[in-house]
């Protein structure tokens, strides 16, 4: 087991997919960052909490309220976009063997498929991990453009990702069962994209308006819940009125934020059961490679 994980660790780092995700992600964060430089005009002016100061004077001050943290929920306020980000590498990534018949050597090794499973499981959340810590930095560097000191709430940031990993990792047994059932990249990509798209919440808000089930389906849709953390909801720091109407402004969810008892239950008890069908389905689906 250990020399599989090295082997998929290895191949994590010679990966260019995974480059080119943390590439496309600071790209979008400096776009996101260059429109909240000026939108911070328009916002200060609104807020109105700073009586006394001039027009310059309040947009300087406004500019002064955001910290590592605040950039970071404010690029991740659009989940789709990172989240799709690290579906598309680990697409590639996962269907990898598959798709070049290196799988195939495996089927003869006892316990290979299931050390593949664990493998590239393993490999996909530290790759998430890693570009979560991409996404940090570039808060930091966006912090230090805006003038400010980075003060960085390592306790905050921490629960605030791991949540957003927990779905991360839902998604890849979501790929992996892609990859056992269907054994092409193509269909793999498709089925992650659609997922962290979140277009599936279409079909829930469908039941939910027929009215089929008891409950609210769409209230359990994980990238839902997800696209709804709110990172003030862990540590002392608070958001203050401007920076919470750029956050509203950002039009990104009007409804209560999601706690880690809504989210965890979905996102672990989804990659169970995701696991356990691509293990069932990598013993006994025939490979066509």
């Amino acid at each position: 087991m250990i020399n599989t994980l090295r082997m998929d660790f290895r191949r994590l780092f010679k990966t260019r997919g995974f480059y080119l995700a943390c590439l496309w992600a600071l790209g979008i964060m400096a776009i996101m960052a260059t429109a909240s430089w000026f939108l911070a005009d328009e916002f200060a002016r609104e807020a109105g909490g700073l009586a006394g100061l001039s027009g310059g004077q309040m947009v300087a001050e406004a500019r002064k309220l955001f910290n590592v943290s605040r950039f970071a929920s404010f690029f991740m306020g659009a989940p789709s976009f990172m989240h799709l980000f690290l579906v598309v590498f680990a697409a590639g990534y996962i269907s990898r063997d598959h798709q070049s018949g290196y799988f195939k050597n495996l089927l003869a090794l006892p316990g290979a498929r299931e050390k593949w499973l664990v493998g590239k499981q393993a490999a996909a959340l530290a790759a998430g991990a890693l570009f979560y810590g991409v996404v940090i930095l570039g808060s930091v560097v966006v912090t230090l453009l805006f003038g400010n000191t980075p003060r960085i709430d390592v306790p905050q940031l921490a629960a605030f990702f791991g949540l957003h990993l927990s779905a991360d990792l839902a998604l890849f047994a979501l790929l992996t069962l892609a990859t056992a059932l269907f054994q092409t990249r193509t269909a793999a990509v498709m089925v992650g994209m659609v997922f962290a798209f979140n277009m599936q919440a279409l079909i829930y808000l469908l039941i939910d308006q027929i009215g089929f089930l008891p409950f609210d389906l769409s209230e359990y849709g994980m990238v839902g819940l997800a696209g709804r953390l709110d990172i003030f909801t862990f540590g002392q720091a608070q958001p203050d009125l401007l920076s919470s109407m750029m956050m509203g402004r950002g039009g990104f969810s009007n409804m209560a934020p999601t706690t880690p008892g809504q989210l965890l239950p979905v996102s672990l008890g989804l990659w169970a059961v995701l696991t356990f069908l691509s293990w069932i389905t990598l013993r006994y689906r025939d490979y066509r490679g």
